[in-house]
């Protein structure tokens, strides 16, 4: 079993650090002074059973609504076909043919096993594609002009340049060498074909 993600919510300067993802060998934490690498992984060690929550520990946004249900610690767990075959047989009521486990912490020290749901994610991509459409149809305008700058400068230059953007996954990223993203890809094909 190993870490896959962590999330870390309403703990002290964190009040969401997003889903992160954990590398197989190693992680590296980077930030300025009191950005909050030490309260990310204080947070880490809070999610074991012995460590009882107190109200210095919450968020400075929250500590005036003070509930037992607020979530502190996410951590998603990959668990391999050996493991699933030692661990107990409600994993595979939870997990179905999943191999993650969302376990999350709670303030009053309560776990609660996530269950993937297909349908959160299904309403998930639905509205990042409406999100993706709305932005298209807002920024028509804008989009027909960049094309239309492209056609007037130098053509060949521009499509050297979008392909270097061009990701090991097929997708673009924003400069070479990064992530895609599916914003940046839809615009480099479309120019890339006229």
């Amino acid at each position: 079993m190993r870490i896959k993600k962590v999330r870390i919510r309403n703990f002290r300067s964190i009040i969401d650090s997003g889903e992160i993802n954990l590398d197989d060998r190693i992680t590296i934490l980077l930030g300025k002074n009191e950005q909050g690498k030490t309260n990310f992984l204080r947070a880490i060690e809070t999610f074991g059973k012995e460590y009882k929550y107190e109200d210095d520990d919450l968020s400075y946004l929250i500590s005036q609504q003070i509930d037992s249900d607020i979530p502190i610690i996410t951590i998603w767990f990959e668990l391999n076909d050996e493991e699933r075959k030692t661990t107990l047989s409600f994993i595979d009521e939870v997990l179905g043919r999943q191999n993650i486990l969302a376990i999350t912490k709670y303030f009053d020290g309560q776990y609660r096993i996530e269950k993937p749901d297909p349908r959160k994610l299904r309403l998930k991509i639905e509205g990042i594609k409406s999100s993706i459409a709305k932005a298209l149809k807002d920024n028509k305008d804008i989009i027909k002009k960049s094309f239309d700058f492209l056609n007037r400068t130098d053509r060949n230059k521009h499509i050297t340049w979008l392909k270097s953007l061009q990701q090991p996954d097929g997708g673009f990223g924003h400069v070479p060498g990064q992530q895609s993203h599916i914003t940046h890809t839809y615009f480099a094909v479309k120019a890339l074909k006229e």
